[in-house]
């Protein structure tokens, strides 16, 4: 039986790591379409020669490490983005490929029902959460709970990434000061209600097109800022 393949997304961050490194042509002096060598640390960074990478290495050093370090493909895309090869739309953009690239991976090696709750589908639980992220965004993020053909349970972080507000007084709404909450109730704070319908919005399009794909979402916990879920109409419409 296929075995999930953690390293899904390798094959996309090398193709963008050569197409960076080639723009970019050697990371100290900045030729391009000369002979170059890679460093054999990240595997990223290119020189032409060894002393332009020797000159380079106090700059180069923590950025060498974190590539080394970058165990998923949503760690390689903050990556990017922290070393401003990156954007914010273009991270978005990137997190929305990774996340097809795991369905396919799902599709390829999830566990097929044979009576419930529909046949031949691959069923999944959500985990879905609002967070704070740099430059006071809030971020609508999930984690994705499923088994394999091989009974294998796997958890899979920020397989939906989206931006739902931005600015300090959002953060606050999300973060509000403590009243009393305990490990047993609901998560305090919540979007704002103008944010609301786009955040419904996000999660029902990726219900469906996990469905397209025969992938069938049979539960999602709400975290923080989306206690307001379990009423939703459109969620309960879909089975979930």
């Amino acid at each position: 039986m296929p075995e999930f393949n953690n390293d899904f997304y390798v094959a996309r961050s090398n193709e963008i790591l050569d197409t960076l490194a080639e723009a970019k042509g050697c990371f100290k002096c900045g030729k391009k379409a000369v002979s170059t060598k890679r460093c054999s640390g990240c595997k990223f960074a290119k020189y032409c020669t060894v002393d332009c990478q020797k000159a380079d290495w106090k700059k180069h050093k923590s950025v060498c490490k974190g590539a080394r370090s970058a165990s998923t493909g949503a760690v390689f895309c903050r990556m990017l983005k922290s070393w401003g090869l990156m954007n914010d739309e273009e991270f978005v953009k990137e997190m929305e490929h990774y996340s097809d690239l795991w369905i396919d991976e799902v599709v390829r090696v999830g566990k097929r029902s044979k009576y419930f709750p529909e046949p031949n589908s691959i069923n999944m639980g959500l985990t879905v959460v609002c967070v704070e992220d740099d430059n006071d965004i809030v971020r609508l993020t999930a984690m994705a709970r499923f088994s394999t053909e091989e009974e294998m349970i796997h958890d899979v972080h920020a397989v939906l990434f989206k931006t739902i507000d931005q600015g300090k007084e959002a953060i606050a709404q999300l973060y509000p000061p403590d009243h009393g909450f305990s490990m047993f109730g609901a998560p305090p704070g919540e979007i704002s209600n103008g944010k609301k319908e786009l955040a419904s919005k996000y999660i029902v399009e990726f219900l469906d097109k996990l469905k397209e794909r025969e992938i069938r979402v049979g539960s999602i916990c709400c975290g923080r800022g989306l206690p307001w879920l379990v009423d939703n109409r459109e969620l309960r419409d879909r089975g979930v």
